[in-house]
């Protein structure tokens, strides 16, 4: 899956994003609200990763997407 930032009707083709089978499985349950904790626990069923790195790579990523503005977080 490749994400393709949209800005004002024109793609920034110097920011494209290519995304591996777990960003893929990140990216595609952000389509409905979720949450982080959420997340990490669909994501230890269905990868052969401990906690700890699921956490940490989590936070990244999300960070990452929240950067370039393909999410944005929902204080509840």
């Amino acid at each position: 899956m490749v994400l393709v930032p949209i800005r004002q009707n024109v793609a920034d083709l110097d920011s494209i994003y290519t995304l591996n089978e777990l960003g893929v499985f990140i990216w595609e349950r952000l389509e409905t609200p979720t949450s982080a904790a959420e997340l990490q626990d669909e994501i230890l069923e269905d990868f052969d990763v401990d906690a700890a790195t699921v956490q940490s790579d989590l936070v990244n990523f999300m960070e990452e997407l929240e950067r370039i503005g393909a999410v944005e977080a929902i204080n509840a």
